[in-house]
């Protein structure tokens, strides 16, 4: 080596940092188009600060300079320039660089409006995801489906993607034991699953997720079944005893059944059945001597208490309730909620006690004896007292 080539070295080498730092480079949008700007972030391995001057390069496969090299902000670590309008589509390369010496790399792809779009989507899928997983993990599943919902609409250009997301967030929910919002994000893969035209192997893909979603189906409760066996539907159900069938769906689903807790106490207390408490008797009409379309209703609670040698006082204070509610009780006043489900009984030709149960101080709807008794076995199983444990 000549003394000349030495002396530049030796140059060379002084305006090198004592330590090269690791640097990793990283930018959005990561498939831009012309015209588009493109940000440029750099991050540091092991945390080292910097007070050397990096420069990013975009350059052509060849490792031609297509604009001059951009001074990175050492404050922030970023960088930022504007791809050029007449450049060509294609797949060009970002460098990062000290005095070219070269530190990092990355390939990246300039594209057609529509691509770009369509990535800049995908990546708003992926971040929104990011927040559902944020969400189950705070225990927040409702707020994680209203997210997947727009994940998905993000995902809007590849239906499959927004169907494996879905099915993949109804396997956390499950293990969750998010049985029900499990079976709606199951039911949201299969919809999405079903308007794919020449979706491969989709008979498959659908018997898949239909599988699982009968698997996650809540089991039928004697009310429902007593009223499918009459054939009567939800609606017709809810006209004969004057209700909605609103009201008939929640029963079923067990809801709004609290106000019923009182008159099984009650019940404990007189010793006996709640469909004790309630005669419903034909009526008829004095004056034309015909049978009315509207039974008599009479309450027989006045009846049990005297028979238990009990004053309104002392079944008052056992069911939490002042002696004037229990005497309206026995006038058979504010029982709607007790002679619906008389009434419901009578149309079901059933008891009250056939369809609701008292159960760990809550009302719950009946399930049919084969399905209680299979429940009840693995409720009490071994293994499932030491996962409830752990």
């Amino acid at each position: 080596m000549s003394k000349i080539d030495d002396r530049y070295l030796k140059e060379f080498l002084q305006t090198l940092p004592k330590e090269i730092p690791s640097v990793l480079l990283f930018h959005t949008p990561s498939m831009p188009k012309q015209g588009d700007k493109v940000d440029i972030r750099l991050e540091v391995e092991d945390n080292l600060s910097i007070n050397i001057p990096l420069m990013i390069e975009f350059l052509t496969q060849e490792g031609d300079l297509i604009i001059a090299p951009i001074p990175v902000d050492l404050s922030s670590l970023t960088a930022s320039f504007t791809i050029p309008e007449t450049i060509e589509q294609g797949s060009y390369v970002l460098e990062v660089t000290y005095n070219d010496c070269f530190l990092d790399s990355t390939t990246f792809n300039i594209v057609d409006e529509e691509s770009a779009r369509q990535m800049a989507e995908f990546e708003r899928g992926l971040e929104t995801e990011n927040q559902v997983k944020k969400s189950i993990e705070e225990g927040n599943y409702d707020k994680s489906m209203q997210l997947q919902e727009k994940a998905a609409r993000h995902y809007a250009h590849n239906p499959k993607l927004a169907a494996r997301s879905w099915e993949e967030l109804a396997e956390v929910l499950y293990e969750k034991d998010q049985l029900t919002l499990s079976r709606e994000a199951l039911e949201k893969a299969l919809n999405i699953n079903l308007s794919i035209e020449g979706l491969e192997n989709k008979q498959e893909i659908l018997d898949r997720i239909n599988e699982k979603i009968e698997i996650l189906k809540p089991p039928k409760t004697k009310l429902q079944l007593l009223r499918e066996e009459k054939g009567y539907s939800q609606i017709k159900l809810a006209v004969l005893i004057g209700v909605t069938p609103e009201t008939i769906k929640a029963w079923e689903e067990g809801k709004e059944l609290e106000e019923l807790k009182q008159f099984f106490e009650l019940a404990n207390k007189l010793k006996c059945q709640i469909d004790d408490f309630i005669e419903i008797n034909p009526n008829f009409d004095n004056i034309t001597n015909k049978l009315s379309s509207k039974p008599q209703i009479n309450s027989k609670i006045r009846s049990l208490r005297e028979r238990n040698k009990l004053n309104q006082s002392q079944i008052a204070s056992s069911v939490g309730k002042t002696p004037d509610i229990i005497q309206k009780w026995e006038d058979g006043e504010e029982l709607e909620k007790l002679i619906q489900f008389f009434e419901l009984a009578q149309v079901l030709d059933c008891k009250v006690s056939d369809l609701i149960e008292f159960v760990d101080v809550n009302v719950k709807q009946k399930l049919p004896e084969q399905l209680a008794e299979l429940l009840s076995k693995v409720t009490d199983s071994p293994e499932n007292s030491t996962k409830t444990k752990s």
